[in-house]
């Protein structure tokens, strides 16, 4: 099984409140994972968070995302959560919103990475897909 430490993760924040460093801390002291694994990305608010995802998806090698949005509206949480969704099973990659620092979501991406790993090296050579590299080609 794939450890934490070895999981590339994407963490998108939304707006400025939130410090970088603290986020770090948070997703190593309760994820396991490596700081020099975590790429964080901030966009403007809320509303381009799907977009920010989106582009870790396209343009980086990252396993999967964590989206942090501490101020978005009810309402808006369940639109982003669909749109994430979508994303999800689109680039075949795990990704969740999260509160907070993100540790609970990073907690939850990890685990269905792992997942992901397992169940890839299950199958014969002819019929799994790489899982990170070369993502454009695994989009459904």
């Amino acid at each position: 099984m794939i450890s934490a430490s070895e999981i590339r993760i994407g963490v998108v924040i939304a707006g400025d409140s939130i410090i970088e460093d603290v986020v770090v801390n948070h997703l190593v002291k309760l994820a396991g994972l490596a700081p020099s694994n975590i790429v964080i990305k901030r966009v403007p608010n809320e509303t381009q968070v799907v977009m920010g995802v989106l582009f870790f998806a396209e343009y980086t090698e990252v396993d999967g995302v964590v989206a942090i949005a501490n101020n978005a509206s009810h309402d808006w949480l369940i639109c982003m959560q669909k749109a994430l969704y979508d994303l999800q099973i689109q680039w075949n990659m795990p990704i969740e919103i999260g509160g907070g620092y993100g540790a609970m979501a990073a907690e939850s991406v990890v685990r269905m990475v792992q997942l992901q790993y397992d169940m890839a090296g299950e199958l014969p050579v002819e019929r799994s897909t790489p899982l990170s590299a070369n993502r454009k080609d695994n989009i459904n």
